[in-house]
């Protein structure tokens, strides 16, 4: 599953990688996110916090793809002064 871009929400004080959860079961990294990141309610996306999670992300997506290239993949920024991420429930690690 390969993505063109990837979306950044950020507000004055932290900012999140938007991700498909699915593509977090592919890359089996979805055991390795923190509660520091938040998913939609419906499940279908995941937060990614940008010091730690996106990072372990970044890596696996890349290392995937065998490619460094992916450091390049635009990642389109909307910031807000309250981000609607803040809002979200945090993120449940699945077990098993």
């Amino acid at each position: 599953m390969k993505i063109e871009s990837f979306t950044m929400y950020g507000d004055s004080s932290h900012s999140w990688l938007e991700v498909p959860f699915a593509l977090l079961e592919l890359l089996k990294i979805d055991g390795l996110i923190t509660e520091c990141s938040y998913q939609s309610r419906d499940g279908k996306k995941v937060y990614l916090e940008e010091d730690v999670d996106a990072y372990t992300f970044i890596i696996a997506y890349r290392d995937a793809l065998h490619s460094r290239e992916v450091e390049r993949i635009p990642i389109v920024d909307r910031y807000s002064e309250h981000s609607f991420v803040r809002a979200l429930p945090r993120y449940a690690r699945k077990i098993g």
